[in-house]
């Protein structure tokens, strides 16, 4: 995944799964990033939750169902703690 603030990059020849997210900071996704890891840092309920979410996808080729479950509960998670989303109307997307 690729936006003007947010980037994704997979090592596909390490050693375990490895996975790096760049944000622009101040951006939605550096917020979200922020927030949602630290609940799940201080709510070990939130942590067995996410991980219970992550488990149900172990063995799925569905990416796209297993981001979109990500995503629901990362917004839920901002939504919880009451910090404002980026305006759906703007769009940093990069072609």
């Amino acid at each position: 995944m690729w936006t003007g603030a947010f980037a994704t990059f997979v090592a596909p020849d390490a050693p375990t799964e490895t996975g790096v997210a760049l944000t622009t900071i101040g951006s939605e996704h550096d917020r979200r990033f922020i927030v949602g890891w630290d609940r799940l840092t201080s709510d070990p309920r939130l942590l067995e939750a996410y991980n219970t979410l992550k488990l149900q996808y172990e063995d799925s080729a569905d990416v796209d169902s297993y981001e979109a479950a990500k995503s629901v509960f990362f917004s839920a998670l901002m939504q919880e703690a009451s910090i404002p989303m980026a305006r759906p109307d703007r769009d940093t997307s990069v072609a």
